[in-house]
């Protein structure tokens, strides 16, 4: 509810299961489908429509459904593609990483830098 919260007033991505997600078919082509090159498939189709910028969002605060997991679950499975691909949404969506902050945007950034440098110098 929190995250929700945040999201009303600063439009901050958040994500939720979509177990109890209802969409609208109109806003089907305006959200995409569900992609499926992530195992987090609710955490990047929520965080993504939550990103967008006219994506419309009500919360229900009831309950409506139950979350079972179980020794099958990809979670249990596969623990570690779990948080590596927590940070790669964290790094699409939220624009935050804890190697991307540092090392990969310092190394575009050499880059930028690099290429404005040796274009200036064939003026």
């Amino acid at each position: 509810m929190d995250a929700f919260n945040k999201w009303k007033t600063d439009r901050t991505p958040f994500t939720f299961c979509d177990l109890g997600l209802m969409i609208r078919k109109s806003s089907l082509a305006y959200l995409g489908l569900l992609n499926p090159a992530f195992f987090r498939l609710d955490a990047e189709y929520t965080l993504r429509a939550s990103a967008l910028p006219k994506t419309r969002i009500a919360w229900y605060t009831g309950y409506c459904w139950v979350r079972i997991e179980n020794e099958m679950s990809l979670a249990k499975r596969y623990p570690k593609n779990m948080v590596d691909e927590w940070e790669k949404l964290k790094m699409i969506y939220l624009r935050k990483s804890s190697w991307a902050n540092g090392f990969l945007f310092g190394v575009l950034r050499k880059v930028k830098k690099g290429i404005k440098k040796y274009f200036r110098h064939l003026k």
